[in-house]
């Protein structure tokens, strides 16, 4: 099924003919207060599975106007980067983690899931790659919309929520109604590609990264970015300090915040 809306192109399937687990699972997550909100996104037609594609013939500078549109309604959603790095940079190692740190990985998950105010949610977003990496136990997270880039998916996933061609449409997702009103974070998991466009995009104001402080054999690594416009913070909230250690192996949890002239975005 196709739909066409605002120079927006919108593949999905009815959500009437397939409901995963985790969805009847977030359904359920949602508070009382959000029953109006809920009523208009989880029960349209076009809820589960939603591709989101720009239509034009050169998609990043329409789709950065109308971002900068959103910011200036107030609809700024804040993108956010997480990741764990070891001593060479490494990320992963044939589509797997090279290392096993669960205080670490809870540490990941407990950022990720944080919200402010109950009924709210946050979206993960995913490379394609990344995303069929990862083990079906991960899902489902509380507080998550998965989305998942890809400029070749026709259906969305089991387990995600929306396929969305570019970071800048998935951006825009969930910075418009009726995802405005519910998405407080943008958090961008990986992969390379998506971590690099993800720390240039004028919106990101943090880099979460762990120092996994050992080498691991990898294939994967980290992209490089500006440490003059990110500078790494002493403390912050909700983010251990000092080096922290499990199973054997020694990390600290950093977090670089973007250089202001305004306020904190804290």
């Amino acid at each position: 099924m196709k739909v066409e809306q605002e120079g927006i192109r919108l593949w999905a399937r009815p959500c009437g003919s397939r409901v995963t687990k985790d969805q009847r699972v977030l359904t359920k997550s949602w508070s009382c207060g959000r029953r109006q909100l809920r009523s208009r996104f989880l029960k349209s037609p076009f809820t589960h599975a939603r591709s989101v594609r720009v239509a034009s013939p050169d998609p990043v500078p329409l789709t950065r106007c109308l971002l900068e549109m959103e910011a200036a309604k107030g609809n700024k959603k804040p993108v956010r980067v997480i990741a764990a790095v070891c001593n060479n940079r490494g990320i992963g190692k044939d589509n797997q983690m090279p290392w096993s740190i669960p205080a670490e990985f809870q540490y990941f998950l407990n950022t990720v899931t944080r919200v402010s105010r109950p009924g709210n949610m946050n979206m993960m977003v995913w490379g394609k790659q990344c995303w069929v990496s990862h083990p079906d136990s991960t899902f489902p997270l509380p507080n998550i919309l998965h989305a998942v880039l890809s400029k070749t998916l026709l259906t969305v996933p089991d387990h995600a929520h929306f396929v969305c061609e570019s970071l800048d449409a998935a951006v825009r997702l969930a910075s418009e109604p009726p995802l405005a009103d519910l998405i407080e974070i943008i958090w961008i998991v990986g992969g390379v590609q998506v971590y690099k466009e993800a720390m240039e995009h004028p919106w990101c104001d943090l880099i979460y990264l762990t120092d996994i402080m050992a080498e691991f054999e990898c294939d994967v690594f980290f992209p490089e970015f500006d440490k003059k416009l990110f500078e790494v913070q002493d403390s912050f909230p909700d983010v251990p300090n000092g080096i922290q250690e499990d199973n054997g192996i020694k990390y600290k949890c950093q977090v670089y915040k973007r250089k202001t002239a305004g306020k904190d975005q804290q």
